[in-house]
């Protein structure tokens, strides 16, 4: 039993990290956009136009909550559930030495 729990306890890490990467991934994509709002690249020139950037970057903090919103909340449902397991190794060890 104490196997399968900490099994269970891996995979659920290994769901949490996989959570964060795409977490990571979306604010990289977030900041390179918004590393370019404003600009126009003309046929000769590049103008930048201050408010434009800023509308665009409050759009893209508006686009970025929403995309992040899912992650946000499967990571918090993993940790309950870690945290839900960490108190049920606990209770199991109490019980054996460790090998069941």
């Amino acid at each position: 039993m104490l196997r399968e729990l900490r099994a269970e306890k891996k995979e659920l890490q290994v769901q949490k990290r996989e959570i964060a990467a795409q977490k990571r991934e979306l604010n990289q994509v977030v900041r390179d956009a918004s590393a370019n709002a404003g600009i126009h690249k003309g046929w000769l020139s590049t103008t930048y136009d201050g408010r434009q950037a800023a509308a665009q970057r409050r759009a893209l903090r508006r686009v970025k909550i929403e995309l992040l919103a899912p992650h946000e909340d499967a990571k918090t449902h993993i940790e309950r559930q870690l945290v839900d397991l960490d108190r049920r190794i606990a209770w199991v060890e109490r019980f054996g030495d460790g090998d069941d």
